[in-house]
Formats: structure tokens, sequence, C-alpha cells
């Protein structure tokens, strides 16, 4: 008697912790889901008739932060070169750009224009 008593709460801990498990796993993929969705992003009317892409000679940071790879400093260090030296006159030009290497350019380069 001892050993199925045993046994039936070791299976309600069981159903208890998948529960539990299932729950958090639940919640945390509906966060996630929320912190992606498409209709949540905003694009502007230019990178639309750039195909998607993005114009280095006139994206805002917000523009650049968008780019895999490029956060709120190499944005900035975008613009910042963009306006020293009169713009971009090709997209390989970003390499330039202190931070930006082969590997970076390699993951925007099909997202970018000029």
């Amino acid at each position: 008697m001892k050993k199925s008593r045993i046994l039936f709460y070791l299976l309600i801990v069981a159903v208890f912790l998948l529960t539990v498990g299932l729950s958090l796993f639940y919640h945390r993929v509906i966060l996630i889901g929320e912190q992606i969705r498409p209709d949540t992003v905003t694009v502007s009317a230019e990178v639309l008739e750039n195909g998607g892409k993005i114009n280095l000679n006139t994206a805002s940071e917000e523009e650049l932060c968008e780019l895999y790879g490029i956060g709120e400093t190499l944005a900035g260090r975008i613009v910042e070169y963009r306006e020293q030296h009169g713009g971009f006159r090709s997209i390989e030009e970003i390499k330039e750009v202190k931070g930006i290497g082969e590997k970076t350019f390699a993951e925007i380069s099909g997202e970018i224009t000029i």
C-alpha cells in the first residue's frame, strides 16, 4: 500500500511540474512573440521605396539600428562618417566606419543601398 501511495504522490508532483513548466514556456513564447510581431515594426516610406533597403546616405540613426549588428554607437558613427565625407559613394565604403568589418558588412550588404 505504501508503494502505491508514493507513486501516486510522485505522479501528482510530476503533473504539477509539467503544468508549471508548460505554463512558463507558454508565457515566454507569448512575451517574445509580442516583441517581434511584424505589425508593430515601423518602416519609413523611403525604406519601402528602396525595396526594403536602408539608404546609407539618408537613413536616421533609428533606421540604421534596424540593421543586424548595428546598435546606437555604430549608427552614430555611420551618420558622423556620412556627414564628414559628404555621403557614401558605395555600400562597401561603410567598412571604413570604425567597428564595421567584413563580417558585419556581409550580414547587412543585402539590406543597404546608397
